[in-house]
């Protein structure tokens, strides 16, 4: 009976070591495979995203030696979470949603009511701050760069990184330079559109300032309201409208003439003397189905040097796009006097970043040479489209 027992405890303790081993190598096995993958996501190749929803995805363009500029951006703006504010926003009476004219083209909005949101908006900025609550809808930002070429100092520099962030849309077959920004975009639109689900991508730089809480909301108020106008009867009703009304949202201009000398020079643009209306790149928002076309078409689509002219001649023909001309978005190659309503801020460096996180308060060293904001008259001929000042 003994040596039966024994016999019965030497496989049972046999079986507990095989279990244990079994444990014991599948815990290594996991622990190695997340090691693995997370040493494979800083490696300078194409990534896996993230596979959740998100309602807006911000897109910073960067350059591989900007380290400072990304962390600048990672310890201000991009800690401004969504937010509700006493239980309303400013436009919630002033919603601007685009009137269709006779031949469904989608009319922008006039100079008086760029003014009145405007105006609306300096009041809500009067209010007080009470009753704070934080949005349920989720943000993710990526900082696109090209790693074609680079040095070895360069690439482990970018590798190590991505390995305390994964925030790095990593770009393996582009030289990042600004001769190939425009392609830059587009692969960061191919990219992002294949691997995520969104709503609107909000494109900046990485000298760009972004309000992201009221910026987020802003978005989320007009979003709600096209939902509600295209599908009143819930959003299980849809039709084939919403899927050509698009929005480009940003501070347009339309009388720049084409540049043909200097860092800006364009060789191949010769469609007419002046540029197609553009929102200017230190910062505009487009939505999903606008990257989507430009993601699909990508390897057909004539580019140019300058990344935002481009992307506004992509979108000219096309009528069932919102152009939301808005003078809070500071962007363009200088900024202007800085005000406490402008969302976007274009040209701040790390200092800046961190001194309008702190205080939301900026300030400019000379005022008198920077330019005049205006409203957008989508009426006047281009030369005179940008003479309404703010």
């Amino acid at each position: 009976m003994s040596k039966l027992i024994r016999n019965i405890l030497q496989v049972f303790i046999n079986l507990l070591h095989t279990k244990l081993t079994l444990i014991i190598a599948f815990s290594c096995g996991l622990l190695v495979s997340h090691l693995t993958s997370r040493y494979n996501s800083g490696c300078v190749e194409n990534q896996k995203l993230h596979d959740n929803s998100y309602f807006v995805v911000v897109l910073v363009l960067s350059a591989p030696n900007n380290l400072e500029r990304r962390n600048a951006i990672r310890e201000t703006w991009l800690n401004l979470r969504p937010r509700i504010i006493n239980n309303s926003f400013y436009n919630n009476e002033v919603i601007l949603l685009p009137r269709k004219d006779t031949d469904g083209k989608i009319e922008p909005e006039s100079v008086e009511t760029q003014r009145l949101l405007l105006q609306k908006y300096k009041q809500w900025l009067q209010m007080e701050t009470k009753n704070i609550k934080v949005g349920d809808y989720k943000v993710r930002h990526y900082f696109a760069i090209g790693t074609k070429n680079l040095d070895a100092t360069t690439r482990k520099a970018v590798k190590d990184e991505q390995a305390v962030f994964n925030d790095l849309l990593l770009l393996p077959d582009l030289v990042d330079s600004y001769e190939n920004l425009t392609n830059k975009l587009l692969q960061s639109f191919v990219q992002v559109e294949t691997q995520l689900d969104y709503n609107y991508l909000l494109k900046c730089d990485d000298d760009t300032y972004v309000k992201l809480d009221i910026l987020s909301q802003d978005l989320l108020d007009y979003h709600q309201a096209v939902e509600k106008r295209v599908y009143p009867h819930g959003v299980d009703n849809k039709d084939a409208s919403h899927n050509q009304w698009g929005l480009y949202w940003g501070y347009f201009n339309g009388r720049a003439q084409i540049k043909t000398a200097g860092k800006w020079k364009e060789t191949s643009f010769n469609l007419c003397d002046r540029y197609l209306p553009y929102a200017l790149g230190g910062g505009y928002v487009i939505s999903r189905n606008l990257v989507s076309y430009l993601a699909k078409h990508h390897d057909t689509l004539n580019t140019y040097l300058s990344e935002d002219i481009t992307v506004g001649t992509w979108l000219a023909p096309f009528k069932h796009i919102h152009r939301r001309h808005d003078v809070r978005f500071d962007t363009g190659y200088k900024p202007r006097i800085c005000r406490n309503y402008h969302l976007v801020l274009h040209k701040r460096d790390p200092n800046d970043m961190k001194q309008i996180y702190k205080n939301d308060y900026c300030a400019n060293e000379d005022t008198t040479s920077l330019p005049k904001e205006y409203f957008y008259d989508w009426t006047a001929a281009p030369s005179k489209c940008c003479d309404t000042k703010a």
